[in-house]
């Protein structure tokens, strides 16, 4: 029975454990692809007044 409830215990623990981990990588491939997409429109505004600057 008491090691019934360790077992119990230790796959709850394990699920909040692998739950958070996927939730928080999930959150940072977001944010990621956001300030990848934000990158890449800083890097053509940029492009394009270098290109009005040299005309």
């Amino acid at each position: 029975m008491i090691l019934d409830v360790h077992v119990a215990y230790l796959i709850a623990s394990l699920s909040v454990l692998f739950g958070l981990t996927y939730s928080i990588g999930q959150f940072l491939e977001y944010k990621m692809e956001q300030l990848r997409k934000a990158r890449v429109v800083t890097d053509e505004s940029e492009q394009q007044e270098a290109e009005i600057l040299a005309s």
